[in-house]
């Protein structure tokens, strides 16, 4: 970790939660300059959101901001906007500014008073960054948000989500964005739990991004969902995960090109609104799917495991496990002409 890091207490944070830190950690963060801000315990409330910007400082080191853990540093977001911007800038036509090496580990983000349109962590124009052990919760629209705001000059590459808890954020836990041809890269999220937010993960213009051995479960639109703001989503492996009882469809492949789904278990549990597992929309091209093993419970009806619009075009489907699948008034297949299907050594 590069430098000597600084303590927020040196600069009059309040651990107690009494009065706001805003000012203390934006001192800390400032003085720092890329080297590590430590958090011990204690719960911190924010009514200014805190940026760590490096606009016109070609490749800066990245923010870091690390708690003692998860469950005992808390940064109450009552901003009404993002607690946590680190951001090149954004500076149409300039391609050399970029923050590398971006840590954010070992706290909790909260919104203890409902306040509107906050956002957990916000990254722009980051090129390598590490967010571990996060517990982002109650976010009134996303928990944590990659975001190009200008096109090629401040996409997010090679982002490692791993060990995040994002739960109850109204609009997206996670979601991963690009404007005017920005299109994020080499995103990974991986052994997250996502829970309970509007959609679990979604990928605007990514590409070669993961998302794997992660829980991925009652979020109210979709579990995961794939698609473009400016062109297609393109070769996106979600592997390994554990979609329970999304509400709507569990994983939406739109505008995506190069999809593989392979390894996922499909749960519904009774009582939730799900009615595809994987649905699969006109504009999806080359959606491979492999070793997915679908569960439905007893009772539980009106349910497809794959739909394919029409128009989809490469579409298969290999070696599906349906021991644990009822067929009763459920429905294994559907899709309609004009695309290209190969189903082969499905176990049935």
């Amino acid at each position: 970790i590069y430098g000597s890091p600084v303590n927020v207490l040196d600069f009059g944070a309040d651990p107690t939660g009494a009065a706001f830190s805003s000012t203390a950690f934006q001192a800390a963060i400032d003085a720092a300059a890329g080297k590590p801000v430590l958090i011990p315990q204690g719960t911190y409330k924010f009514d200014v959101g805190l940026v760590y910007n490096t606009t016109g400082l070609g490749v800066a080191q990245g923010l870091k901001l690390i708690g003692y853990d998860m469950n005992t540093t808390v940064l109450d977001n009552r901003t009404g906007g993002a607690l946590i911007t680190a951001t090149n800038g954004a500076t149409a036509g300039v391609f050399t500014d970029y923050q590398e090496n971006v840590i954010l580990e070992q706290f909790t983000i909260s919104n203890s008073t409902n306040d509107a349109d906050c956002i957990g962590v916000q990254l722009t124009g980051i090129r390598g960054a590490t967010l571990s052990y996060l517990f982002v919760k109650d976010q009134t629209d996303i928990g944590i948000y990659l975001f190009s705001e200008v096109g090629d000059e401040d996409p997010c590459i090679h982002v490692d989500i791993t060990q995040c808890h994002v739960e109850g954020c109204t609009n997206s836990g996670i979601r991963v964005f690009g404007t005017s041809g920005g299109v994020h890269g080499a995103i990974i999220i991986q052994q997250c739990r996502i829970i309970d937010n509007g959609t679990g993960i979604g990928f605007f213009s990514a590409q070669n991004s993961n998302i794997q051995n992660c829980a991925i479960a009652y979020n109210a639109l979709y579990g995961a969902y794939l698609t473009s703001s400016t062109g297609f989503s393109k070769d996106c492996f979600i592997q390994n995960n554990e979609f329970d009882s999304n509400c709507g469809s569990q994983l939406y492949i739109v505008e995506a090109v190069n999809t593989t789904v392979d390894g996922n278990a499909w749960v519904v549990n009774a009582g939730y609104p799900v009615t595809r597992n994987i649905d699969i929309a006109a504009t999806a091209v080359n959606v491979s799917m492999i070793n997915n093993r679908p569960r439905t419970n007893v009772g539980r009806t009106g349910l497809t495991m794959y739909y394919i619009d029409s128009g989809a075009t490469v579409i298969s489907i290999e070696d599906t496990e349906w021991s644990s699948w009822i067929d009763l008034s459920n429905t294994r297949y559907s899709y309609a002409g004009g695309n290209t299907i190969v189903l082969s050594e499905n176990k049935y």
